[in-house]
Parts: structure tokens; C-alpha cells; sequence
């Protein structure tokens, strides 16, 4: 076996170990949930100058819709709202649209325990 080859199969064996570990939730009590989250932001069609932010928050393992918040916000405002999911978890989403609403920025942050489990955050350009 080369030297090369002696370092190497200790670090392929590493990262092994940890793609396995980062990708497999913890199985029986304790494991964390993981979530997807969809966003999407268009004009309201109910409210002039308004702009509906939608959120649609999935478990991972079953592909279940487990939140599905949604917020208006106007140019220059803030909005925000919380969603409580199945699990006793909590989905928080706020988003910002500029003054001339050309771009907003959201965030959807997951908390259980006061711990964040998941966030997703972004600035788009809306058009």
C-alpha cells in the first residue's frame, strides 16, 4: 500500500461516517424533523399595493404539508406570522418588500425548544 493511500482511506472512511450521520435523522425519540420550505411571493390579487407571501412548510420523511402561513405586506412594511407544526415545533415567517417593492426579503425560521432547526433566508428581485 502506497502512503498515499494509507492517508487516504482514513479520510474517505471519515467523510463516509459523516454523510451518513448529517443525512439520517436520529431514529426514535429525539430525532430531529427535518422540513422543506416552498416560498413564493406574488401580487395580491385582493388588495392593491399588496403583496402575498406564501409559505408552504413539508416534513422531509413523509412529504406531508405540515404549514402553510401566509402574510401581506406593502411596500416599506415588515410582516410576520407563526405557525405551530404537529411536532410541538414553530414556523416563523417575516419578509420586508422595499419601498418601491422591487425586492423583498423573507426568512422562515423552524424553532422547537427555543432552538432553531431550520431557517431559509433570501432577497429576490420581484417582478
Amino acid at each position: 500500500m502506497s502512503r498515499k493511500s494509507q492517508f487516504l482511506w482514513p479520510l474517505l472512511a471519515g467523510l463516509a461516517l459523516a454523510a451518513l450521520l448529517f443525512t439520517n435523522p436520529a431514529e426514535g425519540n429525539g430525532g430531529a424533523a427535518g422540513y422543506s420550505t416552498d416560498v413564493q411571493i406574488s401580487k395580491s390579487e385582493k388588495t392593491v399595493g399588496a403583496y402575498s407571501v406564501r409559505v408552504q412548510v413539508r416534513d422531509l420523511a413523509t412529504g406531508e404539508l405540515v404549514a402553510a402561513p401566509q402574510i401581506l405586506a406593502r411596500g416599506g412594511d415588515r410582516a410576520e406570522a407563526e405557525s405551530e407544526l404537529p411536532d410541538g415545533a414553530s414556523c416563523k415567517i417575516a419578509a420586508t418588500l422595499d419601498p418601491s417593492a422591487k425586492t423583498a426579503t423573507y426568512s422562515v425560521v423552524v424553532t422547537k425548544g427555543g432552538a432553531a432547526i431550520a431557517e431559509h433566508k433570501a432577497r429576490v428581485t420581484i417582478e
